[in-house]
């Protein structure tokens, strides 16, 4: 799984191996870091910004800048983008980025990420408006060896990037293929089970990324004598009213991004305006889920009870935050 973290000085000799060519050269630095072929000494000067190193297994597969043009908090512009040669068109770009865009609104606060690119940078290009960002009808010259190089701006917008909706009869096909992905964790769902929840849930949503879906939530109130679920059980005798959140399922290439968070943030506002002071969830301890454990810690979950299902297979944390 792609993860961004900090450039290191280590990291350095493979990002410059990455750029195996003139023509690669030019299309990631437009000539402002000198003639090919590119040095440490050269690279140097990208110092002065904020760098970042995508790893997939602590390997560094990506690199990209950030920086702030216009000395206000606003705007974040991304530079000198490059994928290691036998990761690229792969994905690995886009997840980059749209860790980076993640970085840059929910960390540095920024309302908006541009970046340029040259015109014939097609693969660039795909890349960029896949993610979400659009031309803004900027563009600007460079002389590189006597030839023009037209780079043209993108930009990305805050609110541009993730969105909530209910489901509809068309996303029955994906809820049912991540589920799938999923069971080992969850418990399993047909067409049967989907038309079960779409009627009574309280919450069945879909989280978008630029209108890819990518994720989906079940929340259930109190009162549902026909769901079987041993821990809605559990709750169900512990508290009079509450909001049950059966299931958050993401797809593995939108993880990171903050949609866990968000859709959570959504969920304790349906309760609040609700009435409800309990928000309840499940997160498995037999097998040990440290990373959903953290998660639900930081978004203020505190441990109830437990208890073992699916006849000893799984122990689980019984959880509840308080609205």
């Amino acid at each position: 799984m792609i993860r961004l973290r900090p450039y290191m000085k280590s990291d350095e000799e493979a990002v410059l191996s990455w750029c195996d060519s003139e023509d690669t050269f030019f299309k990631w630095t437009f000539g402002l870091l000198g003639g090919y072929p590119i040095t440490g000494e050269k690279f140097q000067k990208t110092g002065q910004y904020m760098q970042f190193t995508a790893v997939d297994d602590d390997e560094p597969v990506g690199y990209f800048i950030a920086r702030n043009p216009n000395g206000k908090l606003d705007e974040l512009r991304f530079g000198y983008g490059i994928v290691r040669p036998d990761r690229r068109n792969q994905g690995v770009g886009k997840a980059m980025l749209s860790l980076g865009l993640v970085y840059a609104f929910e960390v540095y606060g920024a309302d908006r990420v541009t970046l340029g690119v040259y015109e014939k940078n097609d693969n660039a290009i795909s890349c960029y408006r896949s993610i979400g960002f659009a031309e803004t009808g900027k563009l600007e010259n460079y002389l590189i060896d006597g030839n023009n190089y037209h780079v043209f701006e993108m930009e990305y917008r805050k609110e541009n990037g993730m969105a909530i909706r209910n489901v509809e009869p068309k996303d029955m096909e994906f809820i049912l293929e991540l589920n799938k992905t999923n069971v080992e964790v969850l418990s399993p769902m047909d067409q049967a089970k989907f038309s079960y929840f779409d009627k009574c849930s309280d919450m069945f949503q879909v989280a978008e990324v630029n209108g890819e879906p990518a994720a989906f939530l079940i929340a259930l109130r109190e009162g549902l004598e026909d769901y079987t679920s041993e821990n809605y059980i559990w709750f169900s005798g512990q508290y009079d009213r509450f909001l049950y959140v059966d299931r958050i399922v993401i797809d593995e290439k939108f993880r990171g991004m903050g949609l866990g968070r968000k859709i959570y943030e959504g969920v304790f506002d349906r309760a609040a305006k609700a009435g409800l002071s309990t928000v309840t969830a499940e997160i498995d301890i037999e097998p040990y889920n440290e990373p959903s454990l953290k998660f639900h810690e930081a978004m203020g979950f505190e441990e109830v009870g437990q208890q073992v299902i699916r006849g000893g297979e799984i122990k689980v944390s019984l959880q509840a935050r308080a609205i």
